[in-house]
């Protein structure tokens, strides 16, 4: 999901790689601009994990 946004590309993908055979439970991502990628994971059983989430980052 490099370079994705979770949401909906993040979906998709596991929609894919599911679809293949793959067992999908978690996801992990650098930044989670809680835009509601969590959020719309969680709805296919997919836990994000992600490193910063963007409040603790600082102001933007």
């Amino acid at each position: 999901m490099a370079g994705r946004q979770a949401g909906g590309a993040g979906s998709g993908a596991v929609g894919e790689l599911r679809s293949r055979g793959a067992v999908i439970s978690h996801a992990l991502c650098v930044i989670d601009r809680e835009a509601g990628g969590s959020e719309a994971l969680a709805e296919i059983d997919v836990r994000l994990a992600p490193l910063f989430r963007i409040h603790e980052l600082g102001p933007g």
